[in-house]
């Protein structure tokens, strides 16, 4: 299955803030997911699956793109990616005249299934760098 995850974000409230979590919405695909258009997402995914981020400003006169995404572990979270992981860290991907997106796919066990798996995704909003960690929730199928 292709997951899209669209994050959405009210950039000027969002660095007038500090990063207050409030003025991120995030939405994705999957009728399993959990906490869609709030700022704690937990997308559902299973192995072979492709998940593929975007990010977009409430306002098109703010810029904001994301730069990047890094392996979360925190108390009883998970790496999401990386060799002890799920997935290979997302790649970003191009293509002329379309949004760029960044992409993985998802190569979790069996013994995973049930688990979460916390991620980082590194983004630029209006010129400052922010971090912010949503979840890949593993099922054994959708």
């Amino acid at each position: 299955m292709e997951v899209n995850i669209v994050i959405v974000v009210d950039v000027a409230d969002y660095v007038a803030s500090n990063g207050n979590a409030k003025y991120i919405h995030m939405i994705d695909n999957v009728p399993g997911s959990t906490g869609e258009a709030g700022s704690e997402l937990h997308t559902q995914v299973v192995s072979g699956d492709t998940v593929r981020w975007s990010i977009v400003a409430v306002s098109p006169s703010d810029r904001i793109e994301i730069t990047g995404f890094h392996p979360y572990s925190q108390g009883e979270h998970n790496y999401a990616f990386g060799r002890d992981g799920i997935a290979n860290t997302p790649a970003k991907i191009a293509i002329p005249g379309s949004r760029e997106y960044w992409a993985t796919t998802i190569l979790s066990r069996s013994s995973q299934d049930g688990q979460s798996f916390q991620y980082s995704v590194g983004f630029t909003a209006n010129g400052k760098y922010h971090t912010y960690d949503p979840f890949l929730d593993v099922a054994s199928h959708h």
